[in-house]
């Protein structure tokens, strides 16, 4: 099975507050950027023209026509998260980014199963469950989502990630079901000493 890791992720506005989010956060090998468009999910996060530290991200796409943002930031973006109900052509997205040397991942939200996704396991390059809403900030945990995760970790090879309220109470349940990767938001933006936090994460 892949190996664990902790992802803290941003939900910004404009570039300062990407910037000040970014730095306390720059100790994490990958960061994990929250894309709203305000269509797609009823709130708006990095919908501007955001500049880029050199460093790791992936983009978790909670927009219309992903295809836009993958066009403009893979240069500085290598993994790309995106909803396939979102998608015209789900194959032609997977062939494009594979084209342009990325990875991509497809998100479950809480209403899609795993069977929408399953024709396309063998060609993407892993799947985020994701066990808040999308786009609302603060919602709740769902725990009838970790049945996403038991069903797909058949496939041993396959990265899993969780997006949604993971923290020091929800991370053991996940990783027992299966889960290997994971997005962390409020709980790590939250903490005095990040470090600590995510090393407490892991453990």
């Amino acid at each position: 099975m892949n190996k664990t890791e902790i992802i803290p992720s941003i939900i910004a506005n404009n570039q300062k507050e990407l910037d000040k989010i970014f730095d306390k956060i720059r100790i994490s090998q990958t960061i994990h950027l929250d894309v709203m468009d305000g269509i797609y999910v009823p709130n708006k996060s990095l919908w501007f023209d955001f500049k880029l530290i050199r460093h790791d991200y992936e983009a978790h796409l909670m927009t219309r026509n992903p295809e836009t943002f993958i066009r403009k930031y893979n240069s500085e973006i290598k993994t790309f998260i995106v909803h396939p109900e979102a998608i015209h052509n789900v194959d032609a997205l997977i062939d494009f980014v594979h084209s342009i040397r990325c990875r991509i991942f497809l998100a479950l939200k809480p209403s899609v199963s795993v069977s929408a996704i399953r024709r396309y396991l063998r060609k993407i390059d892993g799947v985020l469950i994701m066990t808040v809403q999308p786009g609302k900030y603060g919602a709740p945990f769902m725990r009838n989502m970790i049945g996403k995760i038991r069903q797909l970790r058949g496939n041993k090879k396959l990265i899993i990630e969780v997006d949604g309220s993971v923290n020091d109470k929800t991370i053991g349940l996940l990783k027992q079901s299966g889960a290997n990767r994971f997005s962390v938001g409020s709980y790590i933006q939250k903490s005095k000493d990040v470090k600590k936090t995510i090393e407490s994460l892991e453990k």
